[in-house]
């Protein structure tokens, strides 16, 4: 009976040991990629308003040496 009880909490816990792995992986992504898609979206709104503040100042210039030169 002994043994058989030994080899019974051995697995009990390796298998609560497992299912605490699990849990923490999948609390961990879960947790981890809606952060990353939000760094991701962040960047590329900084990168977008970036873009388009170039644009506009390229706009600008090409406009003011376009009235400079008439």
């Amino acid at each position: 009976m002994a043994v058989i009880d030994v080899t019974v909490v051995i697995m009990a816990v390796i298998v609560v040991a497992v299912v605490i792995i699990i849990e923490t992986t999948v609390v961990f992504i879960v947790t981890l990629v809606p952060v990353a898609i939000m760094v991701e979206a962040i960047v590329a709104i900084v990168a977008l308003a970036v873009v388009i503040k170039v644009i506009a100042v390229g706009a600008v210039i090409i406009t003011l040496t376009a009235v400079m030169a008439i």
